[in-house]
């Protein structure tokens, strides 16, 4: 492959990005390699290396913009009338989240299988993505949980709950408990016996 000088170093990272989300969400995390970055935009490997790092680097600022992506779609569905009740608000919010997930299982699953290590620690932009979508949660939460402690608990146990609903709807729906069941009601549900307790 022929070396190739058509971007600056800001638009060949993005270019490189934006190429690694295709393959990621057309074949998941696993099919990512600089072979295939290179062949999707034209340039050598090496060229990539240079602009932005090598595949964990490149697969950490996917992962960044997806949680970024994520985080925008659910502070979307968060904003609302002032007036809106608490557990309307966070029944919006699961709905943004799971639309997500389905409609992004290859990036999503690529966020959760490559967390940052201790050898790796997180950008900034990672750990300000991340917490962007922690903030939101937690916002939505204060209502039911005013104290600080356990609101931050709820949120771990949502997040975890929530994450397991997404999973098991994008792994192939809950036919092994022999019913076809929509994740928005399994939320919904969870949700609010868990937020609304009787």
């Amino acid at each position: 492959m022929g070396r190739r000088a058509d971007h600056t170093r800001e638009e060949l990272a993005a270019l490189v990005i934006e190429a690694a989300s295709k393959i990621i969400a057309s074949g998941g995390p696993g099919a990512l390699s600089m072979r295939a970055i290179a062949t999707e935009i034209g340039y050598a490997a090496g060229t990539i290396y240079n602009a932005v790092g090598d595949v964990r680097q490149v697969l950490a600022e996917v992962n960044t913009q997806t949680l970024d992506t994520l985080a925008g779609a659910i502070a979307r569905a968060e904003t609302g009338s002032p007036a809106t009740a608490p557990m309307d608000r966070v029944l919006r919010v699961a709905d943004a989240y799971l639309e997500f997930v389905q409609s992004h299982p290859a990036l999503w699953a690529a966020v959760l299988a490559n967390p940052p290590s201790p050898d790796a620690p997180a950008s900034p932009a990672y750990a300000a993505a991340r917490m962007h979508n922690i903030a939101i949660v937690e916002n939505i939460l204060r209502p039911f949980f005013p104290n600080e402690a356990e609101r931050h608990t709820a949120v771990i146990a949502l997040w975890s709950a929530m994450q397991g609903i997404a999973t098991f709807a994008i792994g192939g729906n809950y036919t092994f408990m022999g019913t076809e069941m929509q994740s928005r009601d399994i939320a919904h549900l969870l949700l609010r016996r868990f937020l609304q307790p009787e």
